[in-house]
């Protein structure tokens, strides 16, 4: 309940309650008093003997715990008891994966985190910590990382090939992507150990209109360039209901005669799919011209 003089109390009686006891959640005191953010009985238990990094059955530890919960006066606590800012879980979680994690990411946690030794680079995590702040549009987050010495690595990549840039476009955190960009990272990497898709292509599929501008603009982007089905992004925002991203191609110059391998183009593809503004918008640009 958080009651300090009452843990004081009974951390004071005769005999002592183990401290390390654990409830059938796996979790010790101190873990219950991290995730309620009371740092005065954190401290407490600190003082009579918890271990700061005993683990859960799964290896989270109470700095984790409080990391996810955004517990930042907790966080002080246990960082200036020597707390681990590098343990890595049995599932990949690490403390600084766990504060970007959380509902509502904290860049002054973060911060707290790197400037206590955490790996911006996130080396034996289940994902780099840049790639996790891109994929939930932590913007804030994001530039934490990338002030960070040194600085979380721009093109690290998840399992399948993705950066950060394409899941931030893939999931529509244009800030973000712009944040990323003017930091040098590539706006035209493509997934190759996967589909080929670049974050273009993956903000014209999830119709990300704000995202499909941010990197239009970028000068290395190639609105023609095709993924590894030979689609390019015209293709893509064609055969679906994205007609707002297919007339930004347009406007970007995507060539709009451009065809699949099997000689299909836009035009047929929206068509096909009945998307009758998308082959209002193509005709307008003269699509018809290339049938």
């Amino acid at each position: 309940m958080g009651t300090l003089e009452v843990v004081r109390t009974l951390l004071q009686a005769g005999p002592q309650p183990d401290i390390a006891a654990i409830n059938e959640r796996n979790h010790t005191a101190l873990m219950l008093a991290a995730r309620l953010d009371t740092p005065s009985v954190v401290a407490s238990l600190l003082e009579a003997g918890a271990a700061v990094d005993a683990t859960m059955g799964d290896g989270w530890t109470a700095l984790m715990l409080a990391a996810h919960d955004g517990c930042l006066p907790t966080v002080r606590v246990l960082l200036s008891k020597k707390a681990c800012v590098n343990t890595v879980a049995a599932d990949g979680w690490t403390p600084l994966l766990s504060a970007i994690d959380a509902p509502d990411p904290s860049e002054e946690l973060v911060r707290l985190l790197l400037g206590a030794g955490a790996d911006p680079a996130g080396v034996g995590g289940r994902t780099a910590p840049l790639y996790l702040a891109a994929e939930v549009g932590a913007t804030a987050v994001v530039t934490a990382l990338l002030a960070a010495t040194p600085p979380a690595p721009l093109e690290a990549t998840a399992a399948d090939g993705s950066t950060a840039v394409m899941v931030a476009a893939q999931n529509g955190h244009a800030t973000t992507l712009k944040v990323l960009q003017d930091a040098g990272a590539r706006a035209d990497a493509m997934r190759m150990l996967d589909d080929g898709n670049s974050g273009l292509h993956l903000a014209v599929v999830y119709d990300h209109l704000e995202a499909v501008r941010t990197l239009i603009g970028s000068p290395t982007v190639d609105v023609a360039a095709a993924i590894a089905n030979g689609y390019c992004s015209l293709h893509l925002a064609a055969e679906r209901a994205t007609t707002g991203a297919l007339k930004l191609l347009l406007a970007a110059g995507a060539p709009v005669g451009a065809t699949t391998p099997d000689g299909t183009t836009a035009l047929h593809l929206a068509a096909a799919a009945g998307e009758i503004q998308s082959l209002d918008a193509l005709l307008e640009a003269e699509a018809g011209d290339t049938l």
